[in-house]
């Protein structure tokens, strides 16, 4: 290993935006193969877990309500190794921040545990049946 190759090592959380509109997220290290520099990004497992909504949420065709329990599969962790020229940001970050960046950002497939009984004070998205008249109906008909 040359001088300059270990003064350019660094390792650590990090979530880093790539050429592309590509994300990875994971703990970041570097690899020298064949002389060139390469980052290695280990990417934790994500084990299954059950979550409640702070936000609705779609389900297939269903909005889920705020308060629903749902459970979210296991996200497998994996290897990859990146060019740094194809980087146009890294983000060092905690391990808690990248494993939160890792959860939310796949899309995975949801069971839904439980759903919250509805309430009359619940929010509507916009154009529900709340809106306009008492009886759901428009107000601007033209005859």
């Amino acid at each position: 290993m040359t001088t300059e190759q270990t003064q350019a090592n660094w390792s650590g959380w990090a979530l880093l935006e790539l050429m592309g509109h590509n994300h990875e997220a994971g703990f970041i290290s570097t690899l020298y193969f064949g002389g060139v520099a390469l980052l290695q990004v280990d990417v934790p497992e994500i084990p299954a877990r059950e979550e409640t909504l702070s936000r609705p949420q779609w389900n297939d065709t269903a909005l889920l309500p705020v308060g629903t329990v749902i459970r979210k599969e296991a996200i497998p962790g994996r290897t990859c190794m990146l060019n740094p020229s194809a980087i146009y940001r890294l983000n060092p970050a905690t391990e808690e921040a990248v494993r939160a960046a890792i959860a939310a950002s796949e899309r995975r497939a949801i069971k839904v545990i439980s759903m919250p009984a509805p309430s009359a004070d619940r929010t509507l998205l916009p154009g529900g049946p709340d809106e306009g008249t008492e009886d759901g109906s428009d107000t601007d008909d033209v005859d």
